[in-house]
């Protein structure tokens, strides 16, 4: 089993910059796609980091439905079966 890269906002940018120098994507951008629900997050304290990995497939279109749609429901109050 390979290891999440877990990343804040800046490091992804970092990340993606470091690879790609000529790329557009902006800080800004990755942030208002976390905020959005469009890729799944962790809370860890007052950060919220994201896998790297699962990103760079977001920006491509290959990111899995499921992930996506657990994305969306992350932090909202669901209703327990009984």
């Amino acid at each position: 089993m390979a290891l999440a890269r877990m990343r804040t906002a800046q490091q992804v940018y970092d990340e993606i910059h470091k690879e790609d120098p000529e790329s557009s994507v902006s800080l800004w951008y990755i942030r208002s796609v976390i905020k959005q629900g469009k890729v799944p997050v962790l809370k860890a304290g007052t950060k919220y980091p994201i896998n790297y990995d699962r990103f760079c497939e977001y920006l491509v279109g290959d990111l899995p439905e499921a992930d996506l749609e657990a994305a969306q429901n992350f932090g909202v109050i669901r209703k327990v079966s009984e």
